[in-house]
């Protein structure tokens, strides 16, 4: 992965996730706000497919694309995926494992963010990304309303060398449980930034739920 890259996701508060139902007027006034409060990771939602696809190509063409890291999220299908790829988005995710979806980030050397939940998983990760040559050093935990906190925390204990972001359903009144961990990298979701906020432009609101979000991302926060 590239070091940069890497070190974006290592130092995110969260990363903000949206579905593509916003114009790209909107997503860009966001992307202002994200910029002017330190928060550099967005994922778009492939749902559904064809207006994601259409968001991604108008805001390639924007300067607020320079200000995120974007990653393309819910990934299903190696043929989609291949769609995506070619407009260079920064991150490719998937809810679980496709080796499929790996050939596409390796054909086009894009980084590959897929979900795991067991041991098995993650192992399965390790050993498809040997065979490309590429370093597991983030994965998704997804469902993490599945799982413990000691849970998580025995996995971090075997792969000390992996950082997760969790998702699935991660509220403001549990991040900081899970940051305290420190094997746990940005969590991911589309509520962290309601979509009326967005809608409506509501920069001042929008400005205090990134603040409140970091407050609560702070991992000696008690």
């Amino acid at each position: 992965m590239n070091p940069s890259l890497l070190q974006a996701y290592l130092d995110a508060p969260v990363s903000v996730n949206v579905f593509p139902r916003h114009d790209v007027d909107a997503l860009c006034a966001l992307i202002d706000v994200m910029a002017d409060e330190g928060f550099r990771l967005l994922e778009i939602l492939a749902r559904p497919v064809e207006d994601a696809l259409l968001l991604l190509r108008e805001l390639n063409d924007r300067p607020q694309r320079a200000n995120v890291r974007l990653a393309v999220g819910t990934l299903k299908r190696a043929a989609e995926t291949r769609r995506f790829a070619e407009l260079q988005p920064d991150m490719l995710v998937s809810p679980a494992f496709s080796r499929n979806i790996l050939d596409v980030a390796a054909e086009f050397d894009l980084p590959y963010l897929p979900g795991v939940c067991t041991l098995q998983d993650i192992q399965d990760v390790i050993d498809a990304f040997d065979e490309v040559g590429r370093d597991v050093r983030i994965l998704k935990l997804c469902p993490v309303e599945i799982m413990t906190w000691n849970y998580v925390r025995m996995i971090s204990c075997i792969h000390p060398e992996i950082t997760f972001c969790p998702t699935g359903t991660i509220t403001l009144g549990d991040l900081s449980m899970w940051r305290s961990l420190p094997c746990i990298g940005p969590a991911m979701e589309d509520h962290f930034v309601p979509s009326e906020m967005i809608d409506t432009g509501d920069e001042i609101r929008i400005r205090r739920r990134l603040q409140e979000i970091r407050r609560m991302a702070i991992r000696d926060n008690p």
